[in-house]
């Protein structure tokens, strides 16, 4: 027999007594996370750029920045939405959409990543990884798919679990690319972290145990 699949919600959302619908508590902007849980965010909307003018930002919902997120900061938070990035750490739980390119950035999505074009980046995904034109001297790590179907892979490293799609791959003028799709470096990872808590979890149990057996 079919089983009903459960609706999973986060913040900003409530079940309802039936549990068949999710409802929004607050005003925002609603996301699904790469394991399906319902969020409703407020929002954070900054005119200009991320610079020396605003600091860095650590938000607990959606951002919209109307620049660039300059060089050296660092943005925290929900979501992102902005017409380019640079040499920036970016952290956030849903979709990063940018209009423009990711310039020499670091970022890390529990969602998917959308651009123009990535260059000299460093990506870490729970979902796809979607792009216009091109990825250029960068590496990529999705538990989705890695997708430039009318763009140019080159001199990247690129991990996909569900597979990577790309108009031309490499070139005889660019260095190697290595590409890697069927596992999920971020699952096997958070798994050798778990593993590797449990462990430790265990020898502060075992120390417990023969400091309580002493004590007896």
């Amino acid at each position: 027999e079919a089983r009903d699949v459960p609706i999973l919600v986060g913040s900003g959302v409530q079940l309802s007594q039936d549990r068949l619908k999710a409802m929004a508590k607050v005003d925002g902007r609603p996301q699904i996370s790469a394991y399906g849980r319902i969020s409703v965010l407020p929002e954070l909307v900054i005119q200009g750029d991320v610079s020396f003018e605003t600091g860095n930002i650590d938000f607990a919902g959606s951002i919209l920045v109307g620049g660039v997120i300059q060089d050296g900061f660092k943005v925290k938070g929900g979501s992102l939405i902005a017409r380019e990035i640079g040499k920036a750490e970016i952290d956030v739980e849903g979709d990063v959409m940018v209009y423009g390119g990711i310039l020499g950035a670091r970022v890390r999505t529990q969602a998917s990543v959308k651009g123009t074009h990535i260059y000299a980046s460093h990506i870490e995904a729970m979902g796809d990884v979607i792009v216009e034109r091109g990825i250029v001297e960068s590496r990529i790590r999705t538990s989705g798919k890695c997708i430039a179907r009318r763009g140019t892979v080159l001199s990247s490293s690129i991990v996909a679990r569900r597979g990577i799609e790309a108009q031309h791959i490499g070139s005889e003028r660019s260095k190697p690319c290595t590409l890697g799709i069927g596992f999920d470096p971020i699952a096997e990872r958070q798994a050798e972290t778990c593993k590797a808590l449990l462990m430790a979890e265990r020898q502060e149990l075992e120390r417990q145990t023969a400091r309580l057996e002493s004590l007896k």
